[in-house]
């Protein structure tokens, strides 16, 4: 809609024009550079190089939680255990 607003006041001739005009032109190369670039550039950049940003799992950082998981599980069973005795 900015883009719209901005048609007639790049194309138009008269008087005084000759300081808004160029104004209205870098503003409608503005938005459709913007325009472009979002919906087409940096799609584009992403899917090319997009795999390099998300960071590789290790099996590491699972064992640890699979680790914690064990723990907490004996620790119950051993709960368990003593209060079957008592």
């Amino acid at each position: 809609t900015s883009a719209l607003g901005m048609l007639p006041l790049a194309i138009a001739s008269g008087a005084g024009n000759e300081i808004l005009q160029p104004l209205a032109i870098v503003v409608l190369g503005g938005l459709f550079t913007s325009t472009a670039l979002t919906l087409l550039v940096i799609p584009a950049i992403y899917a090319k190089f997009g795999r390099h940003l998300i960071p590789k799992q290790k099996s590491s950082g699972f064992i640890g939680l699979d680790a914690s998981i064990r723990t907490i599980s004996a620790s119950e069973s051993s709960r368990n255990k003593v209060a079957k005795q008592t």
